[in-house]
Order: structure tokens, then sequence, then C-alpha cells
């Protein structure tokens, strides 16, 4: 179930046929207990909201009952591959590991697949980012801040406490003071 298969529900329960160009499917046979033969097996996701909010670098994916596939892409080439069933936390990445190759070559096939299939690319993705710098400048977590009202003296701490301070493998002088209480005052309006 995703949320783009509310729009295919709705008017199935209105009796109205739904347009064959609607990505999602209508969850009215699950309702009443029944699973279609073609229902998916696999979600396809991408996430572009970054810098923003909740920092998840930009990257899509597959989701199925066991496996997820991620392939994060802006700024760092990086796969990754967990066994969801085995490590729900996410925190073994299997990408690598030559006994899931065959999970691999297949969740990336299927990748793919759905990609086509909802007219998705990296060119567009693409497309996309270079929309995004072109209305956010050349520094968008900074307008992002900006357009949230918050103090310009905060911005340049706040980024480099999240360009620096939260990104692996990033080295950052933060002195003795802990960033997390903090960004927790400043996301929950306290600052």
């Amino acid at each position: 179930m995703q949320n783009l298969d509310y729009a295919s529900t709705f008017l199935d329960m209105a009796g109205v046929s739904i347009p064959d160009d609607m990505q999602g499917k209508s969850l009215v046979p699950l309702m009443k207990g029944n699973t279609p033969d073609d229902w998916r097996q696999s979600i396809y996701y991408h996430y572009y909201e970054y810098p923003s909010v909740h920092m998840v670098p930009r990257h899509n994916g597959i989701r199925r009952n066991r496996y997820k596939l991620m392939h994060f892409y802006h700024d760092i080439d990086e796969w990754k591959l967990y066994d969801l069933q085995k490590d729900p936390g996410e925190h073994k990445n299997l990408y690598t590991d030559p006994a899931h190759a065959e999970i691999v070559k297949e969740l990336t096939a299927e990748l793919r697949r759905l990609q086509k299939k909802y007219g998705d690319s990296d060119e567009l993705a693409q497309k996309i980012l270079k929309h995004l710098a072109r209305r956010l400048g050349t520094r968008p977590f900074r307008a992002f801040l900006h357009q949230r009202g918050v103090r310009s003296a905060v911005v340049p701490m706040i980024h480099a406490i999240l360009e620096c301070g939260l990104r692996p493998g990033r080295a950052c002088d933060m002195g003795n003071q802990s960033p997390a209480p903090f960004l927790s005052r400043f996301w929950l309006g306290m600052d």
C-alpha cells in the first residue's frame, strides 16, 4: 500500500473509472480480503528533499517484504542493501556481500523497471536538482532556513553543524559543545 493508491481507491469507491495513467491501484480489493494476482511486490520511492528538515541525502530505492535496496546519488554514489528480516534497524549494508549478489542484481533490475514505469530517471533527478538550485540559489540550505524566518546569525551555526557534524567522514571542530540540545530547541521552535 502506498499513498499514491488513495486517489484510485476513492475513484473506485465512488464508482468512477480509474484513468490508465494513474500510478496507484485501488485498495478496495484488499479491503474486501482479496489480494489481486497482479498486486505489486515492490515499492519504488525517490527522495529529493535534501538539504531539508530530515537531512536524508537524495536517493531512490525499492522495498520488498524482506529486502530494501537504496541508491544515494547526489554528492555521493553509494548503494545499500538491507535484509529487513534479519536486520530491521538497517545497520548492516549487504550490498557488496557476494552472498547477496543475486538479490542485488534482481532488485537493481526491478528498480530500473519501476523507474521506467513511473517515468523517473537519473536525468529527471538532475533536472529537478538544477531547478531547486535555481529556485533556492547556490546555498539551498541557507535559503531553506531564511524562508522559515531563522535569524541570520544562527544560520551559519546550523549549517556547520549539519554539514560537518552530522555527515559521516567529515571532520568538524565543534569544541566541547554538542549540537543536539541546540537543534532540539531550534526544531521545536524554542530558539
